[in-house]
């Protein structure tokens, strides 16, 4: 006896859907076994790129937070020498004391210095 079309249907696309899913497990396992397989030698010692990434923002960072302070310094001392030339302050200062008075802003681009060492 013939068995129904609609049943007939039903398992010609249970048969293709197995066919699929075995074939499909076959190349799950090809992947999963070529991971393993090449998965030390994809490992990059140094870290990802993203790794890569985050490290030169924390250092640009840095940089760009000390280029603001020797900015900030700059500006200040640009300022006082313009106001000392005004005043004519250094037209009758020794060397002596034009270096004690600079003393101070070396003193504060060192420190900006050595903060970016530590």
């Amino acid at each position: 006896m013939a068995e129904d079309p609609q049943q007939e249907t039903i398992n010609l696309l249970t048969y293709r859907l197995n066919a699929v899913t075995v074939e499909r497990d076959e190349w799950k396992a090809k992947y999963i076994q070529q991971n393993k397989d090449l998965g030390c030698e994809m490992m990059d010692p140094n870290g990802t790129i993203w790794d890569y990434a985050k490290k030169l923002q924390t250092e640009l960072a840095a940089v760009t937070e000390q280029r603001d302070k020797y900015r900030d310094i700059a500006s200040e001392l640009i300022a006082m020498i313009r106001i000392n030339v005004m005043r004519d302050t250094f037209k009758t200062a020794t060397t002596e004391q034009v270096n004690e008075y600079l003393k101070q802003w070396i003193e504060r681009i060192a420190a900006v210095k050595g903060g970016a060492d530590e």
